[in-house]
């Protein structure tokens, strides 16, 4: 599975574009993170990524401050003790969505912001985007 190339985006968080695999469900429905309500969600991918948030790739517009729960599968790859794609839950607020062209195929930016992430999903995400910004490629 090809993963993307790595570019530096400079806004308040460190910011790195990336096409990672992202579930998510727009419904709202899912009050809890659990294994079993991200069962259910939609697959996408993402633009780019930070550890306050991401850009994704859908292809429905959603509502501004509207709620949704996500899953980011993150390559932990350069883990010495884990060897394997790792997911990051999240609950987030969508705080802005966009037609990507105009002639598209209807597709959508959406830009969200994570309001709900355990501390143990963030501090993997924020590893993972260092290694990003660093010298380390965190993909092989």
């Amino acid at each position: 599975m090809t993963w993307g190339s790595v570019y530096l985006h400079r806004q308040r968080a460190p910011r790195v574009s990336i096409s990672l695999p992202v579930e998510y469900d727009a419904d709202g429905a899912s009050d809890t993170l659990s294994a079993e309500a991200a069962d259910s969600l939609k697959k996408t991918e993402s633009k780019n990524i930070s550890e306050g948030g991401l850009l994704l790739i859908l292809p429905d517009r959603l509502d501004l401050d509207s709620t949704i729960t996500v899953r980011i599968h993150v390559p932990i790859k350069y883990y010495t003790d884990r060897n394997k794609i790792s997911p990051v839950l999240a609950k987030a607020r969508v705080v802005w969505t966009d037609l990507i062209a105009e002639g598209s195929s209807g597709e959508y930016h959406c830009g969200i912001s994570f309001t709900d992430i355990a501390p143990e999903d963030l501090a993997l995400l924020r590893e993972f985007i260092n290694r990003c910004l660093s010298s380390e490629n965190p993909l092989k």
